[in-house]
């Protein structure tokens, strides 16, 4: 599988920020990695179970991919290098699966 990355928007509230991560979708687990050689990190795990509110949506022309977790606002937009495109197929596969 080719590596995945983008942006990733993470707000909650009033509060927001992005972060340039890479994307891995390892069994029912959703990881996000610092690609920022340490600028502004985010480092996590999001297991798929946890995810509220997961949508995939086309807004302008343009791919977004959303989620809740643990209160918090998780969007990934696609600029153009298609990643976020091919995140979003598999993790809808993923999803579906769960609910399965």
């Amino acid at each position: 599988m080719p590596d995945i990355y983008g942006l990733v928007e993470v707000s909650r509230g009033l509060d927001l920020a992005f972060y340039f991560v890479t994307i891995e979708l390892e069994d029912d687990a959703l990881y996000l990695k610092d690609r920022s050689n340490g600028k502004k990190t985010l480092n996590m795990m999001i297991p798929l179970s946890d995810m509220e509110e997961f949508k995939t949506h086309t807004v302008f022309s343009t791919q977004e991919i959303s989620f809740n977790y643990q209160k918090v606002n998780y969007k990934f937009v696609e600029y153009g290098n298609q990643t976020i495109t091919l995140f979003g197929k598999l993790l809808e596969r993923k999803m579906l699966a769960l609910v399965n």
